[in-house]
C-alpha cells in the first residue's frame, strides 16, 4: 500500500506497531520516519492527511462492517533505544571506581 501513496514528503515510513480502540471505532499507527525532525513532522502530516486514501485501501481488504478512522502518530521507539543505547556505552566507557576499604 505504501507504493500507492504518491506524496513524496512521506518519505520512507514504516509501521511499527497499530493499537485498535476498544470500540474498534479508531486506530493508532504508529510509524517511524527516515529523516530528521522537520522532516519527521512533514511526513507524519502528509499520512495524516491521505488517512482516508489509505481507510479507502484498506476497506477491501479486512472484514469488518466499518473501517476504523487511521490515526498517525511518531514512534519514537528507535530514537529512545538508541539514546539509551548511548548512555549504557558511556558507562562502560568509565573507569571503574576503586573499592572502598572498611573503616578499622
Amino acid at each position: 500500500m505504501g507504493y500507492e501513496l504518491r506524496d513524496e514528503r512521506v518519505g520512507f515510513a514504516t509501521v511499527t506497531d497499530v493499537r485498535l480502540m476498544p470500540d474498534l471505532s479508531s486506530v493508532r499507527v504508529f510509524v517511524s520516519i527516515l529523516g530528521d525532525k522537520p522532516e519527521q513532522v512533514e511526513g507524519l502530516a502528509a499520512l495524516n492527511r491521505a488517512a482516508g486514501f489509505v481507510r479507502k485501501m484498506l476497506a477491501p481488504r479486512i472484514r469488518t462492517k466499518r473501517v476504523p478512522t487511521l490515526i498517525f502518530e511518531l514512534d519514537d521507539l528507535l530514537e529512545r533505544g538508541s539514546r539509551i543505547e548511548n548512555i549504557l556505552k558511556e558507562d562502560e566507557d568509565k573507569p571503574a571506581a576503586p573499592p572502598e576499604t572498611p573503616a578499622e
